[in-house]
């Protein structure tokens, strides 16, 4: 068998350009977790701040709609229109606000869980909920 004469050529000189070094792949920027918010920080939701302590804004409602019906020992619940959206949320207190206008209520955010009591929600349901530690009027 005859082989042609670049074959030869290739064999024994090798190419003239040097093949692309293949090196490891750059390390890719991982997303950096974002640390959590300062504590008090004021919030307008609570979801996402389960476990933290913030501070809400917001003005206790006279004819709450409550969706779920949970308490926390020696605390009352209170429903609260948090300013800066249209979240209606349940507060447990120690002691009734007195506030007759906006008031800061801050604590840490817990999940309750059980069956929804109205609305569009049938069955199981899981809602975060402020428990305070504090709260003064505006």
């Amino acid at each position: 068998m005859r082989s042609a004469p670049w074959v030869l050529l290739l064999l024994v000189g090798g190419c003239r350009e040097r093949a692309v070094e293949i090196k490891a792949a750059p390390e890719r920027e991982l997303p950096r977790e974002q640390p959590a918010p300062a504590p008090s920080a004021i919030v307008t939701t609570l979801v996402g701040h389960v476990g933290e302590e913030v501070t809400i804004t917001g003005t206790v409602v006279a004819k709450p709609r409550p969706r779920l019906a949970a308490s926390r020992p020696g605390k009352s619940p209170v429903f609260v229109e948090v300013e800066g959206s249209h979240l209606e949320i349940a507060a447990h207190v120690a002691t009734l606000p007195h506030c007759s206008g906006p008031l800061y209520l801050t604590g840490r955010v817990v999940v309750a869980v059980g069956m929804a009591k109205e609305g569009s929600t049938e069955g199981a349901y899981a809602e975060p909920q402020l428990d305070v530690d504090r709260w003064h009027c505006r």
